[in-house]
């Protein structure tokens, strides 16, 4: 036994003598290679060989074991178990939803397709607007007619604005009303009602206007025109299809309300700033009405009269109350006679 065994057994032996010497320092004291006896060195700071990262396991003990290359998860936890009629009844649901959406996306489709169609057959030459009926027109002015209708030749009788269309025609001078209608599939009726000439006015800038009894001037003319009473109060010059001055449209509303056979019998309407209206008769005689109100009793008063008397035996009658009042008194015997 060599001095390193003694010095190792009696340090090992005694507690209060020195510490144990370290084996790889009793080998090389003994002439041993340490690095053969103590094994490869395992440097902490690098990775096993292959590069593969040292992971851990369960071996058959069921401790924790690493091996290279594979990555340590913890184990997934086990839920309960899915009734089966539930899984059946979620597949069921996701079956019909999906059936739902594309019924939906279908009726949508068809829909887009109809009116897709539709679009195109309103703009198709079929339903073309190629001819244009038009009835009521005596006095309209042909050339201002076709200028209103003519655009509208060629266009789609679906999309034409009906009421757009009667508003223009309406604008003429001689138009009071209009009314269009469709026929399909590419014609179109326009009826017409054209306004009455009622009175004439000679107007400052020396033409004569033809008024209805709206008062709005449907012609203008050099010459006077015959057949209308003549109204005398404002002269301004206004445009056909425009409407007189006020005055002038007062008159005219006298005219309109007198019937026919009357107006040959009458000469003027007379808008006087004191007496109102004042009607001259044919061969004589002036029949006062005033002011334009209660305007068809004050006319009533008036016919009944010339009903009775004609209208060359009175020099004034008086209707704006009733009894009206004649003058002379005698020249219509068939009138009450106010008491003495």
């Amino acid at each position: 036994m060599s001095l390193v065994d003694d010095e190792v057994r009696n340090g090992s032996d005694d507690p209060s003598g020195p510490l144990p010497v370290p084996p790889d320092v009793v080998a090389l004291l003994a002439g041993d290679d340490p690095e053969v006896l103590a094994g490869p060195a395992i440097d902490p700071d690098l990775t096993p060989t292959g590069g593969a990262p040292l992971t851990l396991g369960l071996d058959s003990a069921g401790l924790q074991t690493a091996s290279p290359g594979e990555a340590t998860e913890p184990p997934a936890a086990a839920g309960p178990p899915v009734d089966p009629r539930i899984s059946a009844r979620r597949r069921d649901v996701t079956v019909a939803r999906n059936r739902k959406r594309l019924r939906l996306l279908a009726a949508v489709g068809s829909v887009l397709l109809a009116v897709g169609i539709g679009y195109g057959v309103t703009r198709s030459p079929l339903v073309a607007i190629d001819s244009i009926e038009v009835t009521g027109a005596e006095r309209t002015d042909a050339e201002e007619l076709e200028q209103v209708l003519g655009p509208v030749r060629g266009r789609s009788l679906v999309w034409l604005d009906i009421d757009g269309l009667e508003r223009r025609l309406a604008s003429l001078p001689w138009i009071k009303r209009a009314s269009g209608t469709r026929s399909w599939p590419s014609g179109l009726l326009i009826d017409l009602g054209e306004r009455r000439p009622v009175a004439v006015y000679g107007a400052e800038d020396g033409q004569w206007r033809v008024v209805d009894g709206d008062g709005r001037v449907v012609v203008e003319s050099a010459g006077r025109p015959t057949g209308f009473p003549q109204i005398i109060g404002e002269q301004a010059a206004v445009e056909r299809g425009q409407l007189a001055p006020d005055g002038v449209v007062v008159g005219a509303g006298v005219a309109a309300l007198l019937p026919a056979d009357l107006l040959t019998s009458l000469k003027t309407i007379r808008i006087d700033p004191v007496s109102g209206v004042v009607l001259e008769l044919s061969p004589k005689g002036f029949v006062t009405i005033g002011t334009a109100d209660d305007l068809r009793a004050k006319l009533l008063r008036m016919l009944t009269v010339l009903e009775r008397c004609s209208a060359g035996s009175f020099d004034v009658l008086d209707v704006q109350v009733s009894p009206v009042t004649l003058s002379p008194i005698t020249a219509c015997p068939t009138l009450p006679r106010p008491a003495p």
